[in-house]
C-alpha cells in the first residue's frame, strides 16, 4: 500500500474526504470498516475521541498505572514480553531469587530446610506472585508449621503428664522404690548402653508401666546379687559369663526395646516370661538355682 498524504485524506476545511478509510487503510485492515473510524468525520472529532478515551481510562484506573493482561494464544515473544511487563508492574521479581523472604522461625529442634524455601519461591514466581504476596504466603506457611508443632508438643506434654499420673496410681506406694530399682538396673548395665540412650530410657520410665516393672525386677535382683560377685555355688549348668550373656540378650530383646505399652498389654504373657527368666538367671548366678526353668 502506497503512502497517503494529508491532502488526499483531508479537505480544505479539515474534514475527511468521502471514503478516506479506503485510502488510509489496507483492504484487510479491520480499521477500514470499524464503526468508530467510519463515524470520525474530521480531525477535531478524531482528537476529541482520543482525549475522551484517555479520560475514561483515567477514571477506570483512578489515575494509577496499569498493564495489559497477556493472551496465552498470542505470539510467544509478545506473550513473554507482556507477562514481564505485568510482573514488573505488580512487583514480581525477574527471578525467584529476587524475593526478599524472611527466614522461617521454626520450632526449636526442627532443622532449617533450604530446599523447601527455594521450592516455595520457585512456585510463587511461576505463579507471578508479587513480592508482597510471596512474603505473605511464606510467612503464613511458617506460622502454620510453628503453630502445628507447638500444639503437637503441648499435646505430647499433656499425654506424658497423664501417663505419669496413671503409673503412680498403678504402682501406688511402691512407685519410688520401683523407680529407684529400675534406674539402678540401667546404671548397672551402663557400660553396655550409650550414655545418651541410657538418659533417654530413664526419661521414658515414668510413662512405661511394663518397662518400669521389668527393669525394677532386674534392679532388685542385682541388689540381691551384685554384678561381678562370684556365685556361692555354681552347678556347671551355666557359667557366670553365660548367665550374663543370656541376661544381656533379654535386655536387648527387640520386643522389649521397641514395643509400645499397648503392645506389651497385648503380650502380657511374654512380658511376664521375660521378667521371670531374668529373675531366674540372677538367682542362678547367686547359686540359688541349679538350672534355668
Amino acid at each position: 500500500m502506497e503512502p497517503v498524504t494529508a491532502e488526499q485524506v483531508l479537505g480544505e476545511d479539515g474534514a475527511f474526504q468521502e471514503g478516506w478509510q479506503g485510502l488510509a487503510f489496507a483492504e484487510d485492515d479491520p480499521l477500514r470498516t470499524d464503526p468508530t473510524v467510519a463515524a470520525t468525520k474530521d480531525v477535531r472529532s478524531m482528537a476529541k475521541r482520543i482525549v475522551d478515551s484517555q479520560k475514561q481510562i483515567g477514571q477506570l484506573t483512578g489515575g494509577r498505572d496499569f498493564a495489559i493482561l497477556p493472551k496465552e494464544n498470542s505470539d510467544p515473544a509478545i506473550y513473554d514480553a507482556e507477562v514481564k511487563a505485568v510482573n514488573t508492574k505488580t512487583g514480581c521479581p525477574e527471578e525467584s531469587a529476587g524475593y526478599k523472604l524472611n527466614e522461617m522461625q521454626l520450632p526449636e529442634g526442627l532443622p532449617k530446610d533450604e530446599k523447601l524455601a527455594e521450592h516455595m519461591a520457585g512456585v510463587l514466581h511461576k505463579a507471578g506472585a508479587s513480592s508482597a504476596i510471596a512474603a505473605a504466603v511464606h510467612n503464613g506457611y511458617a506460622e502454620f508449621i510453628k503453630t502445628t508443632m507447638d500444639e503437637a508438643a503441648n499435646q505430647e506434654k499433656i499425654d506424658d503428664e497423664q501417663a505419669s499420673v496413671n503409673l503412680r496410681k498403678a504402682l501406688g506406694a511402691a512407685y519410688d522404690s520401683k523407680m529407684a530399682s529400675a534406674i539402678s538396673a540401667i546404671n548397672a548395665f551402663g557400660n553396655k548402653i550409650d550414655p545418651a540412650e541410657a538418659a533417654a530410657m530413664v526419661k521414658e520410665l515414668p510413662f512405661n508401666l511394663f518397662g518400669t516393672q521389668f527393669l525394677a525386677a532386674v534392679g532388685e535382683a542385682i541388689a540381691e546379687t551384685p554384678l561381678g560377685q562370684k556365685p556361692a555355688d555354681t552347678t556347671g549348668v551355666m557359667t557366670p559369663a553365660e548367665t550374663m550373656t543370656e541376661i544381656n540378650k533379654i535386655m536387648t530383646d527387640p520386643y522389649y526395646l521397641t514395643a509400645t505399652p499397648k503392645d506389651k498389654q497385648r503380650n502380657q504373657a511374654y512380658h511376664d516370661e521375660l521378667v521371670q527368666k531374668v529373675n531366674t538367671l540372677f538367682q542362678l548366678r547367686a547359686g540359688k538355682k541349679e538350672k534355668v526353668e
